[in-house]
């Protein structure tokens, strides 16, 4: 625990906090399970080893269907949880993310969760347990189609596709950017709704299919480009030396660039100044 937490929480009154919480989920715990072991001598089952392996039997043999639906019917959270969650944490812990920021990420995910946890119940125990999945719900639409797609869309549409820009000499900048940016938006985002359409005929699973895959296309796109400015086809960075994860910093090229387009528009000024009469001044 303490490798897990910054060193700013490594201090004796988390510990002792950490501690009293371990201690009471562990009170709950026996708890609990002395609770369940009176109601089950109270109804006649068997404590013993015997008893539950025959209990086991039992259930296998009567109910294998509802084992069946009830395990496929955890699936999504559990891949969400597991697959999602604890993988992800696994795999960006991999590629540089610190303890800490897991930590708080993990932290802030649960609490979101735990927050809504009693207005999802609510929903569920009043209108049924489908009532917050469904689109005729205004909650649903608004927390968590809207809520859920903002969030990504801030991350990923408005700072992603500006390395475009970089992609482009100042010359020809507003040109490439305007006509290569709305190419793109127009053929993919216009075709995407009615693939999701025909596609969801198909099979009500294609759509989160196809916009799973959709981000194979922009990582083919750039493993493309880095294999043609290895050859010298291609220049990605004329602001930064690195297009995604470069500095503010120009590169040497680009301050070259800079340096000749601001003696060019000095030069501009000076002579636009010197054409403009001045008052008080005879010919």
């Amino acid at each position: 625990m303490q490798a897990l937490l910054p060193r700013a929480y490594n201090s004796q009154h988390v510990q002792v906090l950490l501690q009293g919480l371990v201690l009471v989920c562990v009170w709950l715990d026996l708890c609990c399970s002395a609770g369940s072991t009176k109601r089950g001598s109270a109804d006649g089952g068997d404590p013993s080893l015997r008893g539950v392996v025959g209990t086991l039997r039992a259930l296998l043999r009567q109910h294998p269907g509802a084992l069946l639906m009830g395990a496929l019917s955890v699936s999504g959270t559990a891949m969400l949880s597991y697959g999602g969650y604890a993988w992800g944490c696994v795999h960006l812990q991999k590629h540089g993310a610190s303890h800490t920021s897991l930590i708080f990420a993990g932290a802030l995910s649960r609490s979101v969760a735990i927050l809504l946890a009693p207005f999802v119940g609510w929903l569920a125990d009043t209108r049924g347990s489908g009532y917050d999945l469904s689109p005729s719900v205004f909650a649903v639409v608004v927390f968590v189609f809207g809520l859920g797609y903002g969030i990504l869309l801030a991350f990923n549409s408005m700072v992603q596709p500006l390395h475009i820009v970089e992609l482009f000499p100042v010359a020809v900048r507003n040109v490439g950017v305007g006509m290569s940016y709305n190419v793109g938006y127009c053929l993919f985002g216009g075709f995407a709704p009615a693939m999701f359409e025909v596609s969801y005929k198909l099979n009500p699973v294609l759509p989160g299919v196809l916009l799973s895959l959709a981000g194979c296309i922009p990582a083919l796109a750039i493993l493309a480009s880095l294999w043609l400015q290895s050859r010298g086809v291609l220049r990605l960075a004329h602001i930064r030396p690195a297009p995604y994860f470069g500095r503010h910093k120009p590169c040497k090229d680009s301050q070259t660039d800079l340096v000749n387009l601001s003696w060019t528009i000095g030069a501009a000024s000076k002579t636009s100044d010197s054409e403009i009469p001045i008052a008080g001044v005879v010919e």
